[in-house]
């Protein structure tokens, strides 16, 4: 599934029901960092969806 550079519903919905993503991004100082933080979001992210029950 490909999504827009943008945290936005779609992309969490994304997130949340995947096993594993991509991230391209620059050899760059800043993108390391953005790709750390976005990491982060991620795994909230799935922890927060793991405490909810699933629809089956």
């Amino acid at each position: 599934m490909d999504c827009a550079p943008a945290y936005n519903l779609l992309t969490r919905s994304g997130l949340a029901a995947s096993h594993y993503y991509l991230l391209p991004a620059r050899p760059e100082p800043l993108s390391v960092l953005g790709i750390q933080l976005l990491e982060r979001r991620i795994s909230q992210l799935k922890e927060s969806h793991e405490k909810t029950d699933p629809l089956n």
